[in-house]
């Protein structure tokens, strides 16, 4: 492939986008039904692990940045630390502990959050500290605020 019109044709014989038109126009979108990774091609233990861990990690990261944002990261008094349970989380940001609880994981999985039980198996009312490194937060995460279509802000905070 030498030009982005082979990339694009090549995805679409993949099937990782579709083509269709609209009137006079072609428009292209991204396949919903594409097959995963380890369904059509040949990978390795190793590397199925991490397609799913990333499938994972995305699927849950709009919870861990709604956890985020309970520090307040872009405030003046950013706590350090939250004493909750993962049915108390699961109120705050109106979602299940289940959810929360993978939300939780992602954001022990970066290095900058930590807590004072194991979450993968906490009861959901287990009363436990959920501690940020300011420093590593810092220094291995930005900001972004996007102007969304109606004029307010997308937080999120990447890693």
């Amino acid at each position: 492939m030498r030009t982005m019109a082979d990339v694009l044709q090549y995805m679409i014989a993949c099937g990782v986008v579709i083509e269709r038109t609209e009137g006079e126009d072609v428009v292209y979108d991204l396949n919903p039904d594409v097959e995963l990774p380890a369904e059509v091609l040949p990978l390795s233990d190793e590397d199925r692990a991490k397609e799913d861990s990333l499938r994972w990690q995305d699927v849950h990261e709009a919870t861990a940045q709604s956890i985020i944002r309970l520090f307040d990261p872009d405030g003046e008094d950013r706590p350090e630390r939250k004493r909750t349970s993962l049915a108390r989380l699961a109120r705050e940001l109106d979602s299940d502990y289940e959810s929360v609880r993978a939300g939780v994981l992602n954001l022990l999985d970066e290095g900058d959050f930590t807590t004072t039980i194991n979450i993968e198996d906490a009861a959901p009312h287990r009363v436990f500290e959920l501690v940020v490194d300011w420093e590593r937060f810092a220094a291995t995460r930005i900001s972004l605020r996007l102007a969304g279509g109606n004029d307010e802000p997308d937080e999120g905070v990447a890693s």
